[in-house]
This record gives C-alpha cells, structure tokens and sequence, in this order.
C-alpha cells in the first residue's frame, strides 16, 4: 500500500503542476 500511496502522490503532484503551468499559458495567450 505504501507505493501505491507514493504513486498517487505523485500523479497528483505533476496533474497540479501541469494544470498550474497551462493555466499560465493559456493567460498569457489570452494576452497576446
């Protein structure tokens, strides 16, 4: 259970930091 645990972890971790870098993308398009 201990690395099925680490393993959701860290999908959670890069979902979070792929959604927060095309959020920024996605604003500086709207910019352009």
């Amino acid at each position: 259970m201990k690395e099925t645990a680490e393993f959701i972890g860290v999908i959670i971790c890069l979902w979070f930091i792929i959604t927060v870098f095309g959020f920024l993308l996605f604003n500086t398009n709207l910019e352009e």
